[in-house]
């Protein structure tokens, strides 16, 4: 068995060798290869996150491990989940989890458990520093009016059209939808 496993090996070989002095260059791609530069960051952020988590491990750092653990299971959920048309960010995925532990830890200050609000900002912490330099609110207003002035937006009843807009200009990971449209609603109602 191992000699035709030899055999089956050399015969690669022997046509990869082939085809290389005939010119033709093989092309090896990556399973879920990105050519893109958000894919880039995207790669970036999951082998940080990746090496972070063994990091954390060796040094029995469980709030750490378990935060990135959950990350990295929401992303593999997601790819799989996902058909091939829908992409969604490594930092969008963050920024979603970020989202439900901010909740969670609103959640129960209401109910008087202080302890688990606490440890749920903490891991809120730990997961901002993988997300890239968030907007700020000003950044966010000189957008939303250079999208008013090209769509002629005249009031509230435009939010729709001007966030339809800003969606392919703004991504999630930079600045979350709530506080985009919080800007944008703020913006509007200011128009004369």
């Amino acid at each position: 068995m191992s000699s035709s496993r030899c055999l089956m090996h050399r015969s690669k070989a022997l046509n990869l060798t082939s085809l290389y002095s005939q010119g033709v260059r093989p092309v090896f791609l990556r399973r879920n290869a990105t050519t893109s530069a958000a894919g880039d960051a995207n790669e970036r952020i999951r082998t940080q996150l990746k090496t972070d988590l063994k990091s954390a491990m060796r040094a029995k750092n469980t709030n750490l491990s378990n935060v990135i653990k959950s990350v990295l299971s929401d992303i593999t959920y997601a790819e799989k989940a996902s058909n091939a048309n829908t992409t969604l960010s490594v930092a969008t995925l963050i920024q979603r989890s970020l989202k439900k532990r901010k909740d969670s830890a609103e959640a129960y200050r209401t109910g008087g458990r202080e302890d688990l609000a606490a440890k749920e900002e903490e891991e809120c912490k730990l997961l901002e520093a993988y997300l890239p330099k968030q907007m700020t609110e000003d950044e966010l207003i000189a957008i939303v009016k250079e999208i008013i002035n090209k769509s002629g937006a005249s009031g509230v009843k435009d939010l729709g059209k001007v966030m339809k807009q800003i969606s392919s200009k703004v991504d999630d990971a930079v600045a979350p939808k709530k506080l985009v449209a919080d800007v944008v609603k703020k913006v509007l109602q200011s128009l004369p």
